[in-house]
């Protein structure tokens, strides 16, 4: 993406403030592992970070097709991560500790290395990779989403708030 999206993408959400979907996204993972209690969203998004991301990918080493091409695979596991994929993202990208270092990456002609931590990549990814429809065309795939989402939405309405970006919504695990 260009540096004007990425600009206008962190002053509109640089608290990485979930929107109200976000939330329902998020809810409806956490009921999920309520009654699946072997269910961790933790491993499940590091398993597919590490897998789109892999220094050993077919495709060539992070250094050889860089960031963008890694972006994209994560994507692609996360449609066939039915129908919790991008809850799963979601909820990684809201985590209060983000500290977690991936791996260090050092791009072409550069002297510093960038620095990927799984929370940073799922950021990443939910603010330039996925377009706003194409978040909500994945969530509606989510069991109970639909209704968790209107509860939400009557919620916030009956307290009287106007945007959906007030709160935040912080997962801990």
């Amino acid at each position: 993406m260009d540096r004007v999206k990425e600009y206008a993408s962190y002053i509109h959400n640089h608290w990485m403030i979930p929107r109200t979907e976000h939330k329902a996204a998020i809810v409806s993972l956490e009921r999920r592992g309520i009654f699946f209690e072997e269910t961790d969203y933790i491993i499940e998004a590091k398993r597919m970070i590490s897998t789109a991301f892999s220094r050993n990918s077919p495709s060539g080493t992070l250094e050889e097709t860089g960031l963008r091409l890694r972006y994209y695979q994560l994507l692609d596991i996360i449609k066939l991560e039915k129908p919790y994929g991008i809850a799963i993202i979601i909820a990684m990208a809201n985590r209060e500790d983000c500290d977690e270092l991936f791996c260090s990456y050092l791009p072409n002609f550069s002297v510093n290395p960038i620095n990927l931590t799984y929370c940073g990549i799922a950021r990443k990814l939910i603010d330039e990779y996925v377009s706003k429809d194409e978040v909500e065309k994945l969530c509606n795939k989510i069991p109970n989403y639909e209704g968790i989402l209107r509860n939400l939405r009557t919620s916030k309405e009956r307290q009287g708030k106007r945007t959906p970006r007030e709160t935040p919504l912080h997962c801990s695990h």
